[in-house]
């Protein structure tokens, strides 16, 4: 997902610096989703609020149980010798 943001450089000319206006644009609006993405993570309860929830635990001990069945006839015949 590409994000564009408009950053006004000031002060230095883009050709003083010798790269495109464009490229300085994507690569602020990648640190500004960068750093939006980091204060979410450290200023909301995200963990408590997803990584605690029954749904999930019912949906990761259904993943396993399906794995395992998935497995078993390729450990079977191993452990069986």
């Amino acid at each position: 997902m590409k994000i564009f943001a408009t950053v006004s450089v000031k002060g230095v000319s883009s050709r003083a610096i010798r790269q495109p206006r464009r490229v300085q644009c994507k690569i602020a609006s990648r640190r500004n989703l960068l750093r939006r993405f980091e204060r979410f993570i450290e200023s909301t309860d995200w963990d408590e609020r997803y990584l605690r929830s029954k749904w999930i635990d019912k949906v990761c001990i259904g993943v396993f149980f399906i794995s395992m069945l998935y497995f078993v006839p390729v450990f079977a015949p191993i452990f069986l010798r």
